[in-house]
């Protein structure tokens, strides 16, 4: 019981977090400061709306 609620907690953002680091490359950054991390993630982030975008329109929901 207790695993189900923390599984459901946790698992809409799995499936984001996965491609980001399997398809992006994206989970750990090589960058230094703190500015150039959020560009990177900023770019990370619109890839990979990007990518779901994409991947909903083969699916025929958009």
């Amino acid at each position: 019981l207790r695993n189900i609620r923390i599984t459901k907690k946790r698992s809409p953002g799995e499936r984001q977090y996965a491609v980001i680091s399997r398809v992006f490359n994206a989970s750990h950054v090589m960058v230094t400061t703190v500015r150039r991390v959020s560009v990177k993630m900023i770019f990370t982030a619109f890839g990979f709306n990007i990518y779901q975008l994409c991947t909903l329109k083969k699916q025929g929901v958009v």
